[in-house]
């Protein structure tokens, strides 16, 4: 890996998007995930949290995640090797690692939720230089202001700063010590196998059929029904 510029980025506040209950308004979100440009599916997504049954099966997938031993090994024989296996993983169950500090089980849930939703999900690497070493924190971002340039075949992300240019993992799988970006599907066309492509129709049905429901029993529940027939 190389070593790190550590330069500042900030990011910008998210928005939210109120709900989106019509067939094309689903299929013009679609249209613009499947090309590449993610700002109104991030939304989508967080609107789709709101479902109770979505929100508790993508928990409970992340959950199993989290929730998995982790184990870590030496990279080979060497007992340098086995000391910062040793360090990364701690001592036991009760000394936890740098692992921890690291990467800690609330941003493994959030770069699980947005790799799984998404296809992709992204970190900034924020390095800590006290007490002369040199230890890597992870700031997830939303991935709201990100998008997939085609003239780069790279991710590109809006910054206060400005637009930054993420590493292409296809060319530079190291990456470039200043940003994490994770494509479980796969570096280019992997935001294609996101859970919102398939769920966001069911999203509007469900939305659909509460409202009905509910203006169904609104209607049953009154006491006096009126009706008007041939003389």
């Amino acid at each position: 890996m190389p070593v790190p510029r550590r330069p500042s980025f900030t990011d910008i506040p998210i928005q939210t998007l109120a709900g989106v209950d019509t067939v094309g308004g689903i299929q013009s979100i679609l249209w613009e995930h499947d090309r590449g440009y993610f700002t109104t599916s991030a939304q989508l997504w967080d609107a789709m949290k709101r479902d109770d049954r979505i929100k508790g099966t993508t928990s409970t997938r992340v959950g199993a995640l989290v929730a998995a031993p982790l184990e870590i090994k030496p990279a080979n024989g060497k007992a340098r090797a086995a000391r910062a296996a040793k360090l990364l993983s701690g001592d036991g169950e009760d000394e936890h690692g740098l692992w921890e500090k690291i990467c800690p089980p609330a941003v493994v849930k959030s770069l699980s939720a947005w790799g799984n939703a998404l296809g992709f999900a992204l970190a900034q690497i924020i390095w800590q230089t006290s007490a002369g070493e040199w230890l890597p924190r992870l700031k997830v971002w939303h991935p709201q202001f990100v998008y997939f340039d085609w003239s780069e075949m790279r991710y590109m992300v809006i910054a206060r700063e400005g637009l930054v240019r993420l590493p292409r993992l296809d060319q530079d799988p190291m990456g470039d010590g200043n940003w994490l970006v994770w494509t479980p599907f796969g570096y280019q066309y992997g935001w294609l196998d996101g859970l919102v492509r398939a769920l966001a129709d069911k999203y509007m049905m469900r939305g659909w059929d509460y409202r009905d429901w509910a203006r169904s029993n609104e209607r049953q529940g009154m006491a006096t029904f009126g009706a008007r027939v041939p003389a």
